[in-house]
């Protein structure tokens, strides 16, 4: 049990020194780096944080990946998810539409995990002020409580100082969470009772081809936003089955419009 505890650390430490190598490799040293500021926005348009608490959430993932979605491989992505969480990210984001790869599909998991099983992490960042003194409260808790280094003390001190500099830098004083934009995903999220049929469709997001009408059914590909799909017949509800690659395959029409 010792060397297994001992392992982890070593694998986490690892995986931190990658994210940083990263962030220094791709040049994101300033403040007003794209995928930063996309990161950001998706926090306060879409999902209700202020700018201070985003801004805490920014700095961790510029020490642990320099908002690079690919970086690292064991440790993986926006904020190096590892084993069963880096995989239920990938299945969480497809569920959405989104790729695994993306910026968007995995902000949607970050805080989907910080509203369950990271409560203690979410409580605190929301409970800060939009305020300079709010994005280190942010940054400190967010490293603390949700990524847990080595020497995390010292590490969430100096993440809450980058916190205060991305909440000047993107002038986080005068952002404001959109609640109405988080209403409508609220809803969007919720249109799983909608009633579908056989027909012609249109994809409103890119969307996962499955081998069988279910979540949990391989991958078989993707068709992308946009695309037009004749829908033979629907199983469990929302499941269209199509016709992809000569073969039988199923598609989600939650994110869809019939035509």
């Amino acid at each position: 049990m010792k060397l297994k505890k001992k392992f982890v650390a070593i694998a986490l430490t690892l995986c931190m020194a990658f994210g940083l190598f990263t962030a220094v490799y791709h040049g994101v040293t300033t403040d007003a780096s794209s995928g930063g500021r996309q990161i950001y926005n998706l926090l306060t348009k879409t999902y209700g944080f202020n700018g201070a608490q985003a801004s805490g959430i920014v700095a961790n993932i510029y020490y642990e990946s320099g908002f690079n979605p690919n970086a690292g491989g064991v440790c993986y992505g926006l904020v190096q998810w590892t084993g069963s969480r880096k995989s239920a990210m990938r299945r969480y984001a497809a569920k959405l539409g989104y790729s695994g790869s993306s910026i968007k599909g995995q902000v949607a998991y970050l805080v989907h995990e910080l509203k369950t099983s990271e409560r203690a992490a979410y409580n605190r960042i929301k409970s800060a002020s939009n305020t300079s003194s709010g994005a280190y409260t942010s940054g400190y808790a967010f490293c603390y409580y949700f990524e847990r280094p080595a020497n995390k003390v010292y590490r969430s001190r100096q993440r809450g100082n980058k916190a205060r500099s991305y909440f000047s830098s993107f002038g986080g004083a005068s952002t404001k969470s959109s609640t109405k934009k988080v209403a409508k995903v609220s809803r969007k999220t919720s249109a799983s009772s909608k009633t579908y049929k056989a027909g012609t469709y249109r994809l409103n997001l890119t969307m996962t081809v499955r081998t069988g009408a279910s979540i949990s059914s391989s991958v078989a590909g993707s068709l992308a936003k946009g695309t037009k799909v004749k829908v033979k017949s629907v199983k469990n509800g929302k499941w269209g089955k199509i016709s992809y690659k000569g073969k039988t395959r199923y598609i989600s029409l939650k994110y869809s419009t019939r035509i």
